[in-house]
């Protein structure tokens, strides 16, 4: 029983340091061919939301 105990707490500590890094920013990923280009734009805020579009344009 003290394995156990020992082991989920320990686990847990571990989830909460590992999530302490901030990640905001703007992060941008573009994927091309002769065909056309889809961008992806996302925006991470540091209050924990998010924004996210997704533009794809087509050469004829």
């Amino acid at each position: 029983m003290k394995l156990i105990l020992s082991l989920s707490l320990l686990f847990f500590n571990l989830s909460i340091s590992s999530q302490s890094k901030l990640l905001s920013g703007n992060y941008e990923k573009s994927i091309g061919s002769t065909d056309g280009v889809i961008i992806y734009d996302l925006f991470l805020k540091t209050d924990g939301t998010f924004i996210f579009h997704s533009y794809d344009k087509i050469y004829r």
